[in-house]
């Protein structure tokens, strides 16, 4: 997610004509004419785009001869800050990736989505999707405007467990907290163990990856479920209280123990890094279970060193979500594709299809658990236990605007090429004049 927040006016879709017969004439094509397809989302690289393409795949098996168009840029928040200017130049997409919460929602305010409670209807979401995700998609108005394709746990600490064994860390010392996180970074450092250049591994070339690492996993693992919902809902009288402000102070301690190189790396990059030995340690959303897979050392490769746990307070379980979704645009150019679309991501076969390579669970609740990782049954079975607190996570409660100013003052506090570099101050600062503006 995911990140995690669509469009490249430099990329232009390549579509090719295919002839079929039977297409609606809202796809302005005539009885003879191609079926087409234009999805815009960010998932271009990786397990995102194979999960991706098995998506379409589930469309092509419905309809072979429909051509496919994913017009999209691989840096989410260069492609979310680009979909408005295409959609107000009247070029919409038929259908584009965005996060449940205020993401989609803020499209619904404009008008640029159709309402999908027919859909929802005819495949009974209702009864398919859990009551919470399903209102991550409702807009003011109580009406349906997207489709949930999956969920994503965003607290989350994966860690090498060959590095963990080496350096003496048991399971009672996994990294579930901060404190357990230094601790766990300190044992590992003392080992000198060959190869292990760092005890963690950070990406910091985008900044959605240090919002999730800070707001996602350290904020709420200091603050509670319970003060993370508040503080992302704007509700907060002081944005940089103690809780915050300790959340600060981990956040510039942990860059001690992670890797050089962070500015300049991608979240794949940052993956590999754990699975080739060279850190220990990764905070990033679940998703890139997929990734540890493409690189074999996921659960059930035959490299099997990946483990993983929830950051989050002691004996308070919690589970922060996100979850992307799509959506049929108003104007669409090819209506009845972008229909039955929207039908597949809504659809069992679809969420099996794209989740478990992605390395996430499906939105759905009646999917079959025995087609994903160990990993990701985990996350599915913590998703659905009794006394676990689910939340929306960051890309999903807070508005853009305030995404777009926090996010990169955040990728600058962990640069070490940047004057605000463990700056706290100059990051309180940020947080404090743009807490009016986190409210979508």
């Amino acid at each position: 997610m995911k990140s995690k927040i669509g469009f490249a006016s430099s990329v232009l879709p390549v579509i090719l004509a295919a002839a079929v017969v039977g297409c609606s004439s809202s796809d302005d094509q005539t009885a003879a004419g191609p079926q087409k397809l234009e999805v815009y989302s960010w998932l271009t690289s990786g397990s995102e785009k194979d999960a991706l393409d098995k998506l379409f795949g589930v469309m092509k098996g419905q309809f072979p001869t429909v051509e496919i168009t994913n017009a999209a840029q691989d840096r989410s928040d260069v492609a979310r800050a680009e979909l408005p200017m295409r959609m107000a130049n009247g070029n919409p997409p038929d259908s584009f990736q965005a996060i449940g919460g205020a993401d989609v929602l803020q499209w619904q305010k404009r008008g640029s989505l159709e309402a999908l409670d027919a859909v929802a209807a005819e495949q009974g979401w209702a009864n398919a999707f859990p009551a919470g995700v399903l209102e991550s998609v409702k807009g003011d108005d109580g009406k349906i405007y997207g489709v949930p394709l999956n969920l994503e746990r965003d607290n989350t600490i994966f860690f090498n467990k060959d590095i963990f064994t080496a350096a003496g860390i048991t399971e009672a010392e996994w990294p579930s907290t901060p404190e357990k996180f230094f601790a766990a970074a300190d044992k590992i450092k003392a080992a000198n163990l060959p190869g292990v250049a760092s005890p963690l591994s950070v990406s910091a070339s985008g900044g959605w990856t240090i919002a999730s690492q800070f707001f996602e996993a350290v904020l709420v693992a200091n603050g509670g479920s319970e003060y993370y919902e508040n503080y992302l809902k704007g509700t907060m009288s002081d944005p940089a209280d103690a809780i915050m402000t300790k959340t600060i102070a981990d956040v510039g301690k942990m860059m001690d123990y992670a890797n050089d190189d962070r500015a300049t790396t991608g979240w794949g990059d940052a993956v590999k890094k754990v699975c080739d030995g060279a850190a220990a340690m990764l905070i990033l959303p679940d998703f890139t279970v997929g990734q540890f897979q493409v690189n074999d050392c996921g659960p059930g490769k035959a490299k099997d060193i990946i483990g993983y746990t929830p950051m989050q307070p002691d004996g308070k379980p919690t589970f922060i979500y996100v979850g992307i979704t799509f959506n049929v645009t108003k104007g669409a150019p090819h209506h009845d594709m972008a229909s039955a679309f929207l039908k597949i991501v809504g659809s069992k076969e679809g969420q099996e299809a794209f989740n478990p390579t992605k390395g996430s669970i499906p939105a759905r609740i009646d999917v079959d658990k025995t087609k994903f990782n160990s990993i990701s049954a985990q996350t599915a079975t913590d998703f659905a236990t009794q006394g676990e607190a689910i939340v929306l996570g960051y890309a999903g409660l807070t508005a853009a605007a305030y995404q777009e100013a926090v996010n990169p003052a955040l990728q600058a506090f962990v640069d070490p090429s940047k004057t605000e570099f463990k700056d706290a101050a100059t990051l309180t600062t940020v947080l404090k004049q743009n807490y009016a503006r986190i409210k979508p």
